[in-house]
């Protein structure tokens, strides 16, 4: 029974010891928490950005939304685009139509004069066949 008293001194004298250790553990705690403040502090400005994380995924999907008929603008472009040889070579001909036109427009004015020629040139033929046996001098009913 006495046992525990005589333990008793030397526990004692361990107790610096330990005190020495519990205090270097906090010492060691203490330096390792020192920056929790700044950590914490980080914390709360992490959190607040990450609030506008919701707004900035509504935007996006507003501007998906907005954008969604691009690929079709892009393929109807690629289209466009493939036929432009052809609608240059069209338009090179368009730009020609105003001239042809013109060139036409004398041919027929030509075509015309000489229509009037042949039909006062035509004249005597027509007095020739009209006396010919058989020919009704009275027109014909229409």
């Amino acid at each position: 029974m006495l046992g525990w008293l005589v333990a008793l001194p030397g526990k004692a004298l361990a107790a610096p010891a330990r005190l020495m250790g519990v205090t270097r553990d906090l010492e060691s705690i203490e330096h390792g928490t020192r920056s929790l403040p700044d950590i914490e502090g980080s914390l709360h400005s992490i959190a607040s950005d990450t609030e506008l994380l919701h707004q900035v995924a509504r935007d996006i999907a507003v501007v998906a939304e907005a954008t969604s008929g691009l690929k079709q603008m892009d393929e109807r472009m690629a289209t466009i685009e493939g036929a432009m040889p052809v609608l240059v070579e069209v338009q090179r001909h368009l730009a020609q139509v105003p001239e042809k036109l013109d060139h036409l427009d004398t041919r027929l004015a030509e075509l015309s004069k000489t229509l009037e020629r042949l039909l006062v040139a035509m004249e005597p033929l027509s007095r020739v066949a009209d006396r010919f046996p058989g020919r009704s001098k009275q027109p014909a009913a229409g």
